[in-house]
């Protein structure tokens, strides 16, 4: 719904392991073990993005490997090879898309759609051992 930042901070996210997945049938929530211990499902301090969106998964040859139009379809296993894995980099291209380099190689791509519903919550750190505020596109 809302344009993504170009300034918007995920540098916590950097570092971060993907730690568990939830799959359901209209959304994908992950959640990531930082750097600075914070685990997932805690009830504060969790590193965690859900995207409703549109969202793809590109092996590390850049090849499209699932996205969010066949997961529907097909079984979300590919996701699986991001468990455990480190987010190496994060990439912003305002105004719509945020995108997510593991050690894997994988590249995980996040959509919001502009002027549509919000689709993507993205939970970040603003100071270490602060507030964790939840920013809605």
């Amino acid at each position: 719904m809302h344009p993504i930042p170009p300034d918007l901070d995920l540098s916590a996210y950097v570092g971060s392991e993907l730690g568990s997945l939830i799959l359901g049938p209209y959304a994908i929530t992950f959640d990531f073990f930082s750097a600075s211990g914070i685990s997932p499902g805690a009830t504060t301090g969790v590193l965690r993005i859900v995207a409703q969106g549109p969202w793809e998964l590109h092996d590390p040859k850049g090849a499209m490997v699932l996205d969010s139009k066949g997961y529907a379809q097909r079984t979300p296993c590919a996701l699986h090879t991001l468990l455990s894995s480190r987010v190496e980099s994060v990439m912003i291209a305002a105004p719509d898309k945020i995108a997510l380099s593991f050690e894997t190689g994988h590249r995980l791509s996040l959509f919001t759609e502009i002027g549509g519903f919000e689709n993507l919550s993205i939970t970040i750190p603003k100071t270490p051992g602060g507030a964790f505020p939840e920013y809605i596109f």
